[in-house]
């Protein structure tokens, strides 16, 4: 979708996404799609989005965050990143921007956005980068949430013993606007839904749940469509997930893992049929690294069966 520009002579799907995201890394840069999905209708079964080749560079790791959002708030973006999770991929969320020509047609600069927690650290980019990294924080064009559970903070862990233990989660919620839903998310289903009162702009909660097999949490609020004074689809923030870990017991998914081969192989078919290629081994390089990918997706599938996993 960005590497080749049609009608030229770089026309082509070589180099990849995966080639440009590592040449950044080996100069010490960081990168990610953008406004990768819209709308609330899933990705995979229609034309990938626009960021279609997301999952293969999770699996090869290439990239180094995922913009959550841009312009739509909407549930695509949520899938593909439980999905990511699920897999036990840690990769990282913040609000992204696109270029702002005309206010009078598009969303005001820095709705969605990312906050994190910096602590005691000065407030450079080199640090905001290296705190966003670790997850430490929350994307939103609006509303504004805590979240910890036992001593942990959002892109932390909390280690249980083989056996599982409990696990006390807590959060806040403020919003500027009215809400909808505010809710506890693991492996992309709701585990618990905090009550909304009054004007339903704040609640806080505290849950202890028993804990036996390794996962993520994560927080989210989310209100109606165009909800004003919000620049946005509709008012939503995200939390970056607390970890869970048992034992030694990774994060798999057998449907999870099913999902991004089920992607892999339709990515595929899409770039073999495009008339862009410049020779067969550029083609045959590219798709060698959705091949890789596949692979990965394919044994963590095994690894989930083999563990009990979801």
């Amino acid at each position: 979708f960005v590497t080749g520009y049609e009608g030229t002579g770089i026309g082509s799907l070589y180099p990849s996404n995966t080639d440009i995201f590592r040449y950044a890394k080996e100069q010490g840069g960081i990168g990610a799609y953008v406004h990768p999905y819209g709308g609330d209708a899933d990705p995979l079964e229609s034309t990938l989005g626009t960021a279609k080749g997301f999952p293969v560079d999770v699996a090869l790791g290439s990239v180094s965050y995922h913009e959550l959002w841009s312009q739509s708030a909407g549930d695509a973006v949520l899938t593909v990143w439980y999905h990511t999770l699920n897999n036990g991929f840690r990769v990282p969320v913040t609000g992204g921007e696109d270029s702002i020509s005309s206010l009078h047609r598009v969303e005001l600069v820095g709705v969605s956005r990312g906050y994190f927690l910096l602590g005691d650290q000065p407030l450079t980019w080199e640090n905001w980068m290296k705190t966003m990294l670790a997850g430490k924080g929350f994307v939103t064009n609006g509303p504004l949430l805590e979240f910890t559970a036992n001593d942990a903070a959002m892109g932390e862990e909390v280690a249980l013993p083989a056996g599982g233990g409990r696990v006390t989660f807590k959060g806040t919620l403020q919003s500027i606007v009215g809400l909808e839903r505010f809710e506890l998310v693991s492996g992309g289903t709701v585990v618990h839904t905090i009550p909304l009162t009054g004007d339903k702009r704040a609640a806080t909660f505290e849950l202890p749940l028993d804990i036996k097999a390794s996962g993520w949490y994560s927080l989210r609020a989310i209100g109606a469509p165009r909800t004003f004074p919000v620049e946005n689809t509709r008012p939503m923030a995200v939390t970056n997930p607390i970890f869970v870990t048992v034992g030694a017991q990774p994060i798999r998914s057998a449907a999870s893992a099913d999902y991004f081969v089920r992607w892999i192989d339709k990515l595929t078919a899409m770039a073999d049929k495009d008339p862009g290629w410049r020779s067969d081994q550029e083609k045959a390089h590219v798709l060698g690294q959705f091949k890789e990918a596949r692979d990965i997706y394919v044994t963590r599938g095994k690894e989930a069966t083999a563990g009990g996993g979801r």
